[in-house]
């Protein structure tokens, strides 16, 4: 079963840790924080069968063009 939850920064930087691409990259909480600091953010980490898999951080990176970066 998918499930897809909203979540806290925390809970990403331990999904983080588990994707083999990402190994060599490992962020400090600060990193993802000041990306989107001060601005409209979703941060989501799909699970399967309860076992996080995956994540994805989107903000409004531009503020007056409605877009949205992921």
């Amino acid at each position: 079963m998918i499930e897809i939850k909203e979540v806290n920064i925390e809970e990403v930087l331990k999904v983080h840790k588990n994707i083999p691409e990402f190994y060599d990259v490992i962020p400090e909480k600060e990193y993802f924080e000041n990306r989107y600091k001060g601005r409209e953010k979703l941060i989501i980490v799909a699970y399967y069968d309860g076992i996080p898999v995956g994540y994805i951080i989107g903000y409004d990176k531009f503020h007056d063009d409605e877009s949205f970066y992921c």
